[in-house]
Formats: C-alpha cells, sequence, structure tokens
C-alpha cells in the first residue's frame, strides 16, 4: 500500500473544506461522508467530530485531519483508484464531442458524480462550479483532482 504525501493529505483537506474556512465543520463532514455512500445522522457526524476535534472548537483543522488520516484508518489507494477512474473516464469521451484527450466534459462528470458518487444533482453542480473559473464545459486532470482530492 502506498503513502500519501502531506501534499496529497492537504489537497484531500481542502477537498472536504467546501467554505475554504481552513477547517471542516459537522455540515462538510456529513456532506463527504453522504458523497461516499454513509447515510448517517446529524447527531452521529458531530459525535465522529467530537472524536476527531482534539482541541475542543468544533472544527477540524488541518492537523487534526492529518493525524485521522495516517493513523491507518485511510486507505492511500484510494487515490490510485481516483486516477485510474478519471483516465477511464477520459478515454471514453466520444470524439464527436471535440474533446481534447485527456478531458471531459461537465456533463459526463456530473452524471458520474450523480450516478455513481450518490451526489445530488445540485451538489454536483456546486463541485463543478467550484474548480471551473475559466468558464469552459471542459475539466482536466488537473481540476479533477481539485474536486475529488488527490
Amino acid at each position: 500500500m502506498a503513502s500519501i504525501s502531506e501534499k496529497e493529505l492537504k489537497d484531500l483537506f481542502d477537498l472536504v473544506d467546501i467554505d475554504k474556512g481552513g477547517t471542516i465543520d459537522s455540515n462538510e463532514l456529513w456532506a463527504l461522508l453522504k458523497q461516499i455512500g454513509y447515510e448517517i445522522a446529524p447527531s452521529d457526524v458531530k459525535r465522529m467530530l467530537m472524536e476527531i476535534d482534539d482541541d475542543g472548537n468544533g472544527e477540524i483543522d488541518f492537523d487534526e485531519f492529518k493525524q485521522v488520516m495516517t493513523q491507518g484508518t485511510y486507505k492511500p489507494d484510494f487515490i490510485e483508484s481516483v486516477r485510474t477512474s478519471f483516465k477511464v473516464l477520459a478515454e471514453r469521451t466520444p470524439t464527436a464531442e471535440n474533446v481534447p484527450p485527456g478531458f471531459i466534459t461537465h456533463k459526463q462528470l456530473r452524471r458520474c458524480l450523480v450516478d455513481y458518487g450518490k451526489m445530488s444533482e445540485l451538489d454536483a453542480d456546486t463541485c463543478i462550479s467550484y474548480i471551473n473559473s475559466d468558464g469552459d464545459d471542459l475539466i482536466n486532470y488537473s481540476q479533477f483532482l481539485d474536486i475529488i482530492g488527490k
């Protein structure tokens, strides 16, 4: 099993930190759990957060996140599966859509996030809008990683 670098952890943390406030609150943690398929009560999310939150401020900072993620509960193989998923999706892009190699469309990513990521359409659109500052309909690998974490 590969180890995860601090940069990769930071990228993942930044993905979960939806409001970019530098911490993960219970709503952001709940959104993450929902996105990866866990249906969990808000009270359980708050309890989980309290277990991770060493300083008791009600939010998870990067140091607390890093500590949890490096205790063996995180599977770094996730990173490789994400990379592989993007490559497969990019390779399946129909040439009729005039999509350059290595890119996918917003429509493709949205469909994957909704169908396979169990996200609502609104959540998928929100994720995509966070990373698409250039306004085109194409997402490259780097932008994709900004959505799902490296």
